[in-house]
Parts: structure tokens; C-alpha cells; sequence
């Protein structure tokens, strides 16, 4: 499961009745305009996450392949087996 706790994404697991692995994935969603903040969480056929943030967002998402850097609005794609993170549409004029 996936988990949106700003400025992460988590990825929790269950062995048991709990979340038994908990791991960080990529992190640095902006925390400043909380009803502007990561939503709208879908998965395409492939596995990709996408998830939008709203305007006055400056979030630099941090991966072990990079930084990837967004001003005001946009949807993210994150491939959780690689975590590959990309802007796959920027709004850099409204929310999205």
C-alpha cells in the first residue's frame, strides 16, 4: 500500500495484522497549502502512480536516481519498481 504523509509517499507492507515493512519512497511533496497538496492517486496497467499537486507547490521530489523539481501544479508519474519520477503534466498556471 501506498501512503501519501507529506513530504512522503510510504510504501507499507503486511506479513501479519500490521505494517510490518515501512519504507520511504520518494520523498520532498511540498507541506506549505494543505488543501493544495498530493491527491487524486491512480494506477495505470502497467503499474505507474500518477498524482496531482495544486498550485503554489514547489516540490523537489527526491529519488535515488535524482531530484526532480515542479513549480506551482502538476501530475506526477512514479514507477514504483524503479522509481523512476517524473512531471508527466505541468501546470504551471493553474491547479490541475
Amino acid at each position: 500500500m501506498l501512503v501519501a504523509r507529506r513530504p512522503n509517499l510510504l510504501y507499507l507492507a503486511d506479513t501479519d495484522d500490521r505494517a510490518d515493512v515501512k519504507q520511504r519512497t520518494p520523498h520532498g511533496l511540498d507541506t506549505a497549502d494543505t488543501h493544495h497538496t498530493a491527491k487524486s492517486f491512480t494506477f495505470d496497467s502497467r503499474g505507474a502512480l500518477y498524482f496531482q499537486e495544486g498550485t503554489f507547490h514547489q516540490s523537489p521530489i527526491s529519488t535515488p536516481l535524482g531530484i526532480v523539481r515542479n513549480n506551482n501544479g502538476c501530475v506526477w508519474r512514479f514507477e514504483p519498481l524503479t522509481w523512476k519520477v517524473d512531471r508527466y503534466v505541468a501546470f504551471d498556471f493553474a491547479n490541475p
